[in-house]
């Protein structure tokens, strides 16, 4: 390669690394500055993946100074992940009972609970938006909630977190919410509504389905729990018209 050409290749190099260091960073802070607006995409997850991605690669370029900034974004997105969710594996718990639960496009709870095992209901969350529950009794003195908030604005969603909080506060024993949420775990207001209800993420994050993985798709399957409860055989199966989503509760 004769001088002029690789001086151009480390210009072309340095332009990539100093313009992808610049849109990694205004998006990590973006994503972390969560404002009022839904903002989906890129989420963290992705940045998370990228930042370590151009460290590696600028590392290689023995580029050490601006690899520099790459390893501290991936440091800030990991930190700000795993605060507010499990990122590769759920969270498991040593609890004797266990509950199949699936979340799908039925409007009632689909479950391996018995039909008479407790009493079922539905939540009013806001104007034509329900939420349907099962509060169980003897041998399963649990109550869980299925949402689906997906195509549903921010304030609208703000009050329907107010509500399923005045809901969660009243209930004696475990209390499990699990659903489409419509945002990030990492979105401000269900970071406050699990703080105000003392609810977290119990689930990984980052879903497969069949034999590929859900990239580029913003994580908003949670399933929400006390510290007395957990999950286990989280799995995705197609459905007759939409994919199904089904896990083992356990308790």
């Amino acid at each position: 390669m004769g001088y002029l050409s690789q001086k151009k290749h480390q210009i072309r190099e340095n332009l990539f690394l100093n313009v992808t260091s610049v849109v990694l960073t205004f998006f990590t802070l973006l994503s972390l500055i969560n404002l009022d607006f839904d903002f989906s995409f890129p989420n963290l997850f992705q940045l998370y993946v990228f930042s370590f991605l151009m460290f590696g690669y600028s590392l290689i370029v023995k580029k050490y100074k601006i690899s520099l900034i790459f390893i501290m974004l991936f440091l800030i997105n990991y930190t700000a992940l795993s605060a507010s969710g499990n990122i590769f594996l759920s969270e498991s718990y040593d609890g004797k009972q266990k509950i199949e639960l699936v979340f799908d496009e039925n409007l009632e709870i689909s479950s391996s609970l018995p039909k008479d095992s407790g009493l079922t209901g539905s939540l009013v969350l806001a104007d034509n938006i329900t939420a349907p529950f099962i509060k169980g009794e003897k041998n399963h003195p649990i109550t869980i909630i299925k949402v689906d908030l997906r195509k549903i604005k921010s304030d609208t969603r703000k009050r329907i977190f107010n509500q399923l909080r005045n809901f969660i506060i009243k209930q004696d024993g475990p209390v499990v919410v699990y659903g489409e949420f419509g945002v990030p775990s990492w979105n401000k207001h269900l970071k406050k509504f699990m703080l105000q209800t003392r609810l977290s993420v119990k689930n990984r994050v980052f879903l497969t389905k069949s034999s590929y993985l859900k990239f580029f798709t913003m994580p908003s399957f949670y399933v929400l729990g006390f510290n007395n409860t957990g999950i286990d055989n989280l799995r995705i199966e197609e459905g007759k018209s939409s994919s199904n989503i089904k896990f083992d509760l356990i308790f």
